[in-house]
């Protein structure tokens, strides 16, 4: 009787501190139909729905009556606000359409509260959909997503009708005469649904059809308000001992259909802030509701949203193979407009194609840390803007339609490290208007168009340690960008030039390895002059044909690039490990001993040795010095 009571309250906590959303209840403004136009004009204009760009489309108050959507590809955000109908209309409709998201909204007193015929690729989530006739009905509709919806007091909650491959998921489904009402419709998947106190949960009009009910073990199923199974085992065949939140029992609704793993609690959001113990079911309720410097868990699964960081947090992943933002091609996946924000552990993909569409987007932000995401399929897949003091590091950045990581418009002082940069089509890093003083280093980089590109007045940039290779071009500078540090890098196998200059000087390369580029370098113009060394060590070049009869590793005869760039002392094998500093291809004691004994010399001082100047800040013989040559003591080369 106890655990009777408990569950109850639990129940009941549950509905109304997590699951009830709280929009705004001023009176609702009579406006008759609305229309978004394929055009992507709103009639009447003077309806309380906004737009910048004819993609987002946002509530600016609340609404009486039907909205018809005639647009593809766009978002409905209603920002809290409630649609409110007479009792026989549709409160938001649509046919024939595409790739449209309805979130963030009230809809109730309606015939229809959402009603899709012939629509695909759709998102409904985040939507109190209550007291309507039906709360969501499908004709014709396939391949649409609802979840993180609280649908309840409907005739009907969910009625499909000739409709395939949707996906169910997070919704709270309660207090219908039917839940959920399949009428020829297959492969539909529902899973962590709350199933509560409908008089029929499901209902199968014209003939059992057989559907998917749950997301395997350990994900689970639905929960299920009438189950009566136990648990008392766990395990993916229920057969282990100790309970898991899971029924030992399938929950059973036809011949054709079964819950194999019933939920044995309602569930409460996937979307978990760690510091509160709440749970949402959207990443982006649970940022509305975190504090200042909050943890937020994402747990695995698939999320169709655009985020908006607006306060510093840690949003973090389950893992990055398994936890997906996907916007759903509309604008940024991620927008981030608080500092000191750290995004971690996510696959982030499908932003807006147009324009700046990015996976990740910075505008005028510092002190973020980006590591450990898979950032695929956008338009760009990292883009700074006017944004300082950031770090990008440890990220998969791939096949992104323009750039990787794009730094803009004076975005300075930042650090990509560790990353893998492969197959975006035009640049892998891209630096461009006066992005200054950055340090790029430690990456692998292939298979862009341009590895590397400097552009447009960027300047003071430190590029070391990366492995450049397979890319069309390895390096590009251009317009005007100076004073660059290019040093450490491997150089190889870029299939049109292996450095590419045009508008650029006073640049610095040295210590880089430029092997079997199809053109080592190639200059646009003449008479800019750069600088192939340190002033005692240049580059290995693959195609030198020079001697070293002396034995120092260094080429008698300098490395000729053009009339107006000549690497003075090219190097004689592959430059491997900076703590070689003797070129004896091994670090020992003699390369410790070199380095000690200039230990506080500065370029210019009598003592001063430039082979030992082997890290960062270059120009003096510092502890980095030491360090760098100590942490590979006892390596050799081996060709």
């Amino acid at each position: 009787m106890i655990k009777k009571i408990a569950s109850a309250m639990i129940l009941t906590l549950l509905l109304v501190s997590i699951l009830t959303l709280a929009f705004n209840t001023q009176p609702v403004k009579a406006s008759g139909t609305i229309y978004i136009r394929a055009d992507g004009s709103i009639d009447p204009p003077t309806a309380n729905i906004t737009t910048t760009d004819n993609v987002t489309y946002t509530f600016t108050g609340n609404i009486n009556d039907s909205i018809v959507v005639e647009r593809n590809n766009i978002i409905i955000n209603g920002a809290d606000y409630i649609l409110q109908g007479t009792g026989s209309e549709t409160g938001i409709y649509l046919s024939g359409r595409s790739n449209v998201t309805i979130k963030n909204m009230a809809i109730n007193l309606c015939g229809y509260g959402v009603n899709l015929g012939s629509t695909s690729y759709c998102i409904i989530s985040g939507n109190n959909i209550t007291n309507n006739g039906i709360g969501v009905e499908l004709r014709w509709s396939d391949n649409n997503t609802f979840y993180g919806n609280d649908i309840a007091n409907n005739n009907v909650g969910f009625e499909l009708y000739h409709s395939d491959s949707n996906i169910l998921s997070g919704n709270n489904i309660r207090n219908h005469d039917y839940g959920v009402d399949l009428r020829l419709s297959y492969k539909n998947k529902f899973c962590h649904n709350n199933f509560i106190n409908n008089t029929n949960q499901i209902y199968f009009h014209l003939g059992s059809c057989e559907n998917i009910w749950d997301d395997g073990y350990p994900s689970g199923g639905n929960y299920w308000s009438d189950y009566a199974g136990t648990d008392l085992c766990r395990g993916s065949y229920q057969n282990e001992t100790g309970g898991d939140g899971i029924g030992d029992t399938p929950y059973v609704i036809d011949e054709n259909n079964q819950d194999n793993y019933p939920l044995m609690i309602p569930y409460a959001g996937s979307v978990r802030n760690l510091n509160t113990g709440q749970s949402y079911p959207t990443i982006q309720k649970g940022i509305n509701n975190a504090s200042q410097n909050d943890r937020i868990l994402v747990l695995s699964g698939t999320y169709y949203e655009n985020v908006v960081v607006n306060k510093t947090i840690c949003l973090i992943g389950e893992d990055k193979g398994t936890t997906v933002i996907d916007g759903v091609q509309k604008g940024h996946v991620i927008n981030v407009v608080a500092d000191n924000v750290t995004i971690s552990d996510f696959t982030i993909a499908n932003s807006s194609l147009e324009s700046s569409g990015s996976g990740i987007y910075l505008y005028g932000i510092n002190g973020c840390n980006i590591t450990q995401n898979n950032i695929v399929d956008n338009n760009i897949g990292v883009f700074l803007a006017w944004a300082s003091n950031n770090n990008i590091s440890g990220n998969n950045v791939a096949e992104n339609s323009w750039c990787g990581i794009y730094l803009s418009y004076s975005s300075n002082n930042n650090v990509i490290s560790l990353n893998n940069l492969e197959a975006n089509n035009w640049y892998g890093i891209g630096l461009l208007h006066s992005s200054n003083i950055n340090d790029i280093h430690g990456n692998n980089i292939t298979r862009n168009y341009y590895g590397i590109g400097l552009g447009s007045f960027s300047s003071y940039n430190v590029i070391f340690g990366n492995d450049i290779a397979n890319n069309h071009i390895g390096i590009g500078l251009f317009e005007f960008s100076t004073n660059n540090v290019i040093s450490g890098n491997n150089i190889t196998a870029n299939n049109q030039y292996g450095i590419y200059f045009n508008d650029a000087s006073n640049n610095e390369f040295f210590h880089n390895n430029l092997v079997n580029n199809a053109q080592q370098v190639w200059q646009y113009g003449s008479g800019y002059v750069n600088f192939w060394d340190n002033g005692c060590e240049g580059n290995y070049w693959s195609d030198y044909n020079g001697t070293d009869s002396d034995g120092d590793g260094i080429g008698d005869t300098p490395y000729v690039i053009d009339g107006d760039n000549t690497d003075r002392y090219p190097l004689m094998n592959p430059y491997w490990l900076p703590g070689d500093v003797n070129h004896d291809l091994k670090i020992n004691i003699y390369d410790v001993v070199r380095i000690t004994g200039v230990y506080g010399s500065q370029q210019g001082d009598p003592n001063w040795n430039c082979h030992s100047d082997i890290a960062e800040p270059y120009g003096i013989i510092n502890i980095y010095d030491v360090v760098t040559c100590t942490k590979d003591y006892r390596k050799e080369y081996t060709p």
